[in-house]
């Protein structure tokens, strides 16, 4: 595949009496390769929307390749990809250096391994969902974990015993339990899952993923009608089993009061996230 990229790279001329350089066996296996098939500036493209895809839905198709193929899909990615792929693939060999072409091609020969048609992100149409595609899965992480902190402060409220309501604040984050506190507050008419602490084991992880998992809900339903190429843009940014779980959410919701309600968490989660 590098070679088929270096060979694209030249000039119909040049390609000729390269590959009269190679043995037939060698020639006819090059030939059988697939090309590119882009043009320069849709390389461009499709290299800047790779480094946005989380490395969990490349995977699948590097479990694929031999470890020799494999060793040069790596090194054309970025390092948080690298990095995270190594350990998933438990791959540690050395990798290798490409050239500019060897690399462009390669990463656009990965983009086509998950989506064929997709919109550009900037043509997408306007919505103010849009800022999402503009964080690191860090910070989306966080944005959705804030949206699940709704919930639990509703929870909260029905809880009457102090020691338990310092347990779970002593459990958060300074800031998310700073959140929590402001939010309890404030009347919350929209809840979409009642008691769902009664599944706590007392630790702070599992909270964690208990808050994350509304959060998502919150999100999902919030996304229901979302542009299908920004969702795509959306989850592939995200770890994939989180991305599953989201598009599982992706229900209507109640009503036009609570879809708004969600759009206004959304931008003041924005807001005290910095974000916007």
């Amino acid at each position: 595949m590098v070679c088929k990229a270096l060979l694209e790279s030249v000039d119909l001329d040049q390609q000729s009496k390269l590959l009269a350089l190679l043995s037939t066996d060698d020639q006819k296996e090059i030939e059988s390769l697939p090309s590119a098939g882009l043009s320069r500036e849709e390389k461009l493209i499709k290299e800047d929307e790779l480094e946005r895809i989380h490395y969990s839905w490349l995977a699948p198709f590097l479990r694929t390749l031999s470890e020799s193929d494999l060793r040069f899909f790596l090194a054309a990615l970025g390092p948080a990809q690298v990095k995270g792929l190594q350990e998933q693939l438990r791959f540690s060999n050395h990798l290798p250096t490409l050239t500019k072409p060897a690399r462009g091609y390669l990463r656009s020969h990965l983009f086509k391994q998950l989506t064929s048609e997709l919109l550009p992100i900037e043509l997408l149409p306007p919505s103010s969902y849009n800022i999402l595609l503009r964080l690191n899965d860090a910070q989306l992480l966080e944005v959705i974990v804030y949206l699940g902190l709704y919930d639990l402060a509703f929870e909260m409220r029905q809880i009457i015993a102090t020691s338990i309501l310092k347990e779970i604040l002593n459990a958060l984050p300074p800031r998310q339990s700073e959140f929590v506190q402001k939010e309890m507050l404030e009347p919350e008419e929209l809840i979409f899952k009642r008691l769902f602490l009664q599944g706590w084991d007392g630790t702070p992880a599992t909270l964690a993923k208990l808050v994350e998992e509304r959060g998502l809900e919150r999100l999902g339903a919030a996304l229901y009608d979302c542009d299908s190429n920004f969702l795509w843009y959306l989850t592939h940014q995200m770890e994939m089993l989180r991305a599953t779980h989201l598009l599982k959410y992706c229900t209507r919701a109640q009503n036009a009061r609570a879809l708004k309600r969600l759009n206004e968490q959304y931008l003041k989660i924005l807001s005290y996230l910095g974000h916007i």
